[in-house]
C-alpha cells in the first residue's frame, strides 16, 4: 500500500512537470504565432506606404527624365526619419497609409514606429540591380509583448518588416492601341476602336489593346471586321466586356474581361507633350510666295527655322519691300536637305503647312525636331503626295528599314497655340487664321514614292534630353487635337469641367477647329521606324490595296483601315518605355 502511494506522487510530480513543459511549448508556439502575424500586418503597411510615397513622387514629377527627380524639387530626399520628425512633402503619403494600416510612429503606447528613408541614388541601397529614379524605404515595427514565454526572460519581442519601391521605367507592351472608350466618337460608330474593312488585314506582332467596352448594344463593337477583313496577333485584350462583331476574324480569340489599368491608358500619359524649339534654335524665315525650288543637280540645303509664307505689301515689287506673312502653305519641290551642319540636331517650325505634293520633289531631313504649326481652315498641315521622296540620312538596306544611330526625327503636328511655341513677330499677326490640319500622306500605286524616317534615338548621345522620354516616336500629334480635353501633363482630364466626369466620360475638347484624323496609304515604301502616336479621340487611317510592313507601333483613339489594305507592324528595335512605381524590396 505504501508503495502505490509513492508510485501516485511520483507520477504526480511528472505530470506536473509535462505540463510545465507543455504549456511552455504552447506559449512558445502562441507567441512566435503572435509575432509572425503582427511582422506580416507590418509588412502590409510598409508596402503601401512605401508605394503610396513613391507613387505621389511620380505624380508629381511626372515621366520625366532623371535630372527631374532631383532631390528638393518636386521628391524629398532623407536619411531613415520617423514619420512623426517627417516634413510635409510627397514622403507624408507614406505616414499615411501606414496608419491607415494600423501603424503610426509612436503608437500604441510608444511600441510602435515608422521610419521613412528616401533617395534618387542608383541602385537603391535594399535592391542592388535595380536601376531606379527615386526610391522610398518604409520600416514599420512593434514590439510585442512576450505573455507565456516571458517565464524565459523574453518580456518583449520585436516585429518588423522593410519595404523599398521606386520608380523604374518598363517597357511598354504591344503593337497596337486604340485608346477610345465606349462613350468616344469615332468615325465608325462610337467606341468602334478598329474597323476593318473589306479585305483589309494587320498583323501586330507584339499584341493589341482595345480600351472600349463596347459590345454590340446599340449596335457598336470595339472591333468590326467585315467581309474578309482580319486582325492578327501574338495576343487581343479589351477592357471589360467589350465585344468584337466577328471572333473569327480575329486570331487568337479576342480576351475580355479584364478590369480597366493601365493597359487600356494612353502609354504617353505623364510625360506631357515634346517641346518646341525656341525662337533661338529656330529664327524666323521668310517664305516668298510660300514656295521653296530646291536644285536637284545640288540640292539645297535648308537651314534650321522657323519658315513661313510672305507677300510683299502694296504691290511692292523687288527687294527691301516690306512683307507679311499669308498662312498659305509652304510648297516644297525639287531636292532639299533640311540639316544644321556637322551632326548638329536640327529644329524646324513650319507655319500655314507644308506641302510635299510635286512629283520628283525629295527631302532629305537630318535628326531634328519639325514642327508643322498650323493651316489655315480646311488646309492639311501636312501633306506628301505621289512620286515624293521624304528620307532621312539612314539608308534602306534590302528594300527595308533598318535602326538608326543617328538621334533620329520627329515630326509634331499641331497649332500655333501649342504649349511652349514662340511665335515669329510677322506669324503672331495670323496665328489666329492658322488652325488644327489633317495629316495626309498620299503614295498612290507611284513606285517612286518614299518614306523613310527613323523616330528618336534614346541611345544618341545628340538627341535633347527633354526629348530623351518620347523616344522612338517618329510622328506626334498634338493632344489638344483631340474631341477628349487632355491635361498639360498629358493625362485624361476628368475634372476641368465640372463634377460627374470619369475616365470612361471625360471633359469633352469643345474647340471648333480641331481636325483630329490622320491618313496614311499603305505602300511598300511607306517606313515609318518608331512610335506613330494620336491621343484618344483621335482617328488614325489607313487606306489603299497595298502592303505595308514596317516595324512601327500605332497608337491612336481609333485605327481604320480602308480598300483593302496590309499591314504588318513589326517590332520595334528600340521599345517605348514609361515610368511605373514597383516594389524593389
Amino acid at each position: 500500500m505504501r508503495k502505490f502511494s509513492a508510485r501516485r506522487g511520483q507520477a504526480l510530480v511528472m505530470v506536473t512537470m509535462s505540463l510545465v513543459a507543455m504549456f511552455g511549448i504552447i506559449g512558445l508556439v502562441v507567441d512566435l504565432g503572435w509575432m509572425r502575424f503582427t511582422q506580416r500586418w507590418a509588412g502590409t503597411a510598409a508596402d503601401a506606404a512605401a508605394i503610396a510615397a513613391a507613387q505621389r513622387g511620380l505624380d508629381i514629377v511626372g515621366d520625366q527624365e532623371k535630372i527631374s527627380f532631383a532631390c528638393g524639387s518636386g521628391v524629398t530626399c532623407q536619411g531613415a526619419t520617423g514619420c512623426s520628425s517627417t516634413p510635409t512633402s510627397n514622403l507624408t503619403n507614406a505616414c499615411q497609409f501606414a496608419a491607415q494600416h494600423g501603424f503610426t510612429d509612436g503608437g500604441k503606447g510608444g511600441r510602435q514606429s515608422v521610419t521613412v528613408t528616401a533617395n534618387n541614388t542608383s541602385p537603391p541601397p535594399t535592391a542592388a540591380g535595380v536601376d531606379s529614379f527615386y526610391w522610398v524605404t518604409v520600416r514599420a515595427a512593434e514590439n510585442v509583448p512576450q505573455l507565456f514565454s516571458a517565464v524565459l526572460g523574453n518580456t518583449w519581442g520585436t516585429s518588423a518588416a522593410q519595404s523599398t519601391a521606386a520608380v523604374v521605367e518598363v517597357i511598354v507592351p504591344g503593337s497596337l492601341y486604340a485608346l477610345d472608350r465606349e462613350n468616344d466618337a469615332a468615325p465608325n460608330g462610337n467606341g468602334v476602336g478598329l474597323f476593318l474593312q473589306g479585305n483589309s488585314t494587320i498583323t501586330a506582332g507584339s499584341g493589341a489593346y482595345i480600351a472600349s467596352a463596347a459590345n454590340g448594344t446599340g449596335g457598336n463593337y470595339v472591333g468590326e471586321a467585315g467581309g474578309g477583313g482580319t486582325l492578327s496577333a501574338s495576343a487581343v485584350w479589351i477592357r471589360e466586356g467589350g465585344a468584337v462583331d466577328n471572333p473569327g476574324n480575329f486570331t487568337p480569340t479576342p480576351e475580355n474581361g479584364f478590369s480597366d489599368g493601365s493597359s487600356f491608358r494612353d502609354p504617353m500619359r505623364n510625360k506631357g507633350q515634346p517641346p518646341p524649339p525656341t525662337l533661338a534654335q529656330a529664327p524666323a524665315v521668310e517664305v516668298p510666295g510660300g514656295t521653296i525650288n530646291g536644285d536637284c543637280a545640288s540640292p539645297t540645303v535648308l537651314n534650321p527655322g522657323s519658315y513661313f509664307a510672305v507677300d510683299n505689301v502694296g504691290g511692292c515689287k523687288g527687294a527691301g519691300c516690306p512683307t507679311v506673312a499669308t498662312g498659305d502653305p509652304v510648297r516644297i519641290t525639287g531636292c532639299v536637305i533640311f540639316s544644321a551642319g556637322g551632326g548638329n540636331f536640327a529644329n524646324y517650325v513650319f507655319y500655314g503647312g507644308a506641302n510635299f505634293d510635286s512629283p520628283g520633289t525629295t527631302a532629305t531631313f537630318d535628326p531634328g525636331r519639325y514642327v508643322f504649326a498650323g493651316a489655315e481652315q480646311n488646309n492639311p498641315v501636312f501633306v506628301q503626295s505621289n512620286g515624293v521622296t521624304l528620307t532621312d540620312q539612314t539608308p534602306l538596306s534590302g528594300g527595308a528599314s533598318v535602326p538608326n544611330t543617328d538621334a533620329g526625327e520627329i515630326f509634331i503636328f499641331t497649332n500655333t497655340n501649342y504649349p511652349g511655341l514662340q511665335l515669329p513677330a510677322k506669324v503672331q499677326n495670323i496665328a489666329s487664321t492658322l488652325d488644327f490640319g489633317v495629316v495626309d500622306l498620299q503614295m498612290g500605286n507611284n513606285a517612286s514614292s518614299l518614306i523613310n524616317l527613323h523616330g528618336l534615338n534614346p541611345d544618341s548621345l545628340a538627341l535633347p534630353p527633354e526629348l530623351r522620354k518620347f523616344a522612338p516616336t517618329v510622328f506626334w500629334q498634338d493632344q489638344q487635337n483631340s474631341t477628349i480635353k487632355y491635361t498639360a501633363d498629358g493625362n485624361i482630364d476628368t475634372t476641368s469641367c465640372g463634377p460627374g466626369y470619369t475616365l470612361s466620360n471625360p471633359c469633352p475638347n469643345t474647340d471648333p477647329d480641331i481636325e483630329p484624323d490622320m491618313f496614311m496609304q499603305a505602300h511598300p515604301n511607306l517606313h515609318l521606324y518608331g512610335v506613330v502616336y494620336q491621343p484618344r479621340g483621335a482617328n488614325l487611317t489607313i487606306q489603299g490595296n497595298g502592303n505595308l510592313t514596317s516595324p512601327m507601333m500605332l497608337i491612336s483613339g481609333s485605327v481604320n483601315l480602308q480598300g483593302g489594305p496590309n499591314v504588318t507592324l513589326q517590332n520595334l528595335n528600340r521599345n517605348l518605355r514609361r515610368k511605373v512605381v514597383a516594389l524593389v524590396q
